[in-house]
C-alpha cells in the first residue's frame, strides 16, 4: 500500500474524466491523494510541490502530455533517481504511448491494480530537451519535421470529439502535403552533416500517435536513445518505409537511417522547424535531445510478462474491466 501515493488528475484527457468518479474508483484500491490540473504548467507544478511534500509515489494520470509535465516537475524537484518519488502511470489520454511501450494495462481499473500491487520500478530513461537556449524534458519522443505537424492540426477538440480517430484524421492531411525541411543533423561528437528531411525522431518509446511505430522495438529502460531519419525520396521509397514501420520493423531503404546515440542535434537550414515534445507542438531553429539513462523510477507489472507488439509488455485497448 502507497499511503504517501499523489494522483495528479488531467480531468481534460482523453474524452474527459469526471473527477469524482475517477477519485472514488481509484480510492477503492489505492490510497492516495488526487490533485486536479486546471491548465498549462499545473502538471509540472503539483509533481514539484508533490516531492517537496515527501510523496512516495506520483502517478500522472493522463496523456502523454500529462505524464511529460509531470515528469518536468519531479525531475526539477527531485536531485536525482534515488530521492525522487516513483513514477506511475494511469493512461487516460488519446494515444498513452509511453504506457503502450512499457506494457501499462490501458483500462483505469487495470492501471489501478497495478499501482496497488506492485512494489517494481525499473530505472526509466528520459529525453533532456535544449530548444532555442531553453531546456525542458520528455519521456518518450521528440519528432522533428511533418511527423511534429500532426499537433499543428490536431487540437483538443478533434481530440475530444473524435478521440483514437483524430490521430489518423490529422496523419491524412500531413501525408498528403509531405513538405522537406533542410536541417544540419548532428548524432553525439560526430561532424554535423546537411540533409532534406521529412522526418527525425529522438525517440525514448516506441511508439507515437497512438502507437504509430516511430522505433519499433525501442526501449526506454536500456541507456540510449533511438535516433530515426528519413531523408526526402520518391514517394515510392517513402512508402516502402511507411510499410515496413507499420509492420513493426525497420526499412530496408536508402532514404531511412536509425542509430543508437546519446545525443542528437539538429538546426535549422529554413527557419523555424516544427517540433512535437511529446504530442506538444512547438518550433525550433536549434534542437539538441541527449538521453539521460535511469533518471526516475517507473512502476511496473511485478513479473515480466509476453512483450508488447513495441518491444516493451503486453498491452491492450480492451475496455473491459
Amino acid at each position: 500500500m502507497h499511503p504517501s501515493t499523489l494522483v495528479i488528475l488531467n480531468p481534460t484527457s482523453g474524452r474527459g474524466t469526471d473527477p469524482a468518479e475517477f477519485s472514488a474508483t481509484v480510492r477503492e484500491s489505492l490510497p492516495c491523494r488526487v490533485a486536479l490540473t486546471q491548465g498549462e504548467g499545473d502538471a509540472a507544478r503539483l509533481a514539484a510541490e508533490g516531492v517537496e511534500a515527501g510523496a512516495t509515489r506520483i502517478v500522472a494520470a493522463g496523456g502523454d502530455g500529462t505524464v511529460r509535465g509531470v515528469v518536468e516537475g519531479m525531475v526539477r524537484a527531485g536531485s536525482d533517481a534515488a530521492s525522487t518519488p516513483e513514477l506511475g502511470l494511469i493512461p487516460l489520454g488519446t494515444g498513452n504511448d509511453l504506457a503502450r511501450t512499457v506494457g501499462i494495462p490501458l483500462q483505469l481499473k487495470r492501471a489501478v491494480a497495478l499501482l496497488a500491487a506492485s512494489s517494481a520500478t525499473r530505472p526509466l530513461d528520459l529525453l533532456r530537451v535544449t530548444r532555442d537556449g531553453s531546456e525542458s524534458w520528455a519521456a518518450n519522443a521528440v519528432v522533428v519535421g511533418n511527423g511534429a505537424r500532426l499537433g499543428t492540426v490536431l487540437d483538443s477538440d478533434d481530440k475530444t470529439f473524435w478521440g483514437p480517430l483524430s490521430y489518423l484524421r490529422s496523419a491524412v492531411e500531413v501525408v498528403v502535403d509531405l513538405q522537406p525541411v533542410s536541417v544540419l543533423w548532428q548524432l553525439d561528437d560526430e561532424e554535423a552533416r546537411a540533409f532534406e528531411v521529412l522526418n527525425v525522431v529522438a525517440a525514448n518509446g516506441a511508439g507515437a500517435g497512438r502507437g504509430v511505430p516511430i522505433a519499433p522495438g525501442a526501449d526506454p529502460f536500456d541507456g540510449q536513445l533511438d535516433a530515426v531519419m528519413i531523408e526526402n525520396a520518391p514517394s515510392g521509397q517513402i512508402v516502402q518505409i511507411g510499410t515496413a514501420l507499420l509492420a513493426g520493423g525497420d526499412a530496408d531503404a536508402a532514404a531511412y537511417h536509425r542509430r543508437a546515440a546519446r545525443r542528437v542535434r539538429m538546426e535549422s537550414r529554413q527557419g523555424p522547424l516544427p517540433v512535437s515534445i511529446d504530442g506538444e507542438p512547438v518550433e525550433a531553429e536549434v534542437l539538441a535531445v541527449e538521453l539521460v539513462a535511469g533518471r526516475l523510477r517507473l512502476v511496473v507489472e511485478p513479473d515480466e510478462g509476453g512483450t508488447s507488439f513495441f518491444g516493451g509488455r503486453t498491452s491492450t485497448d480492451d475496455s473491459s474491466s
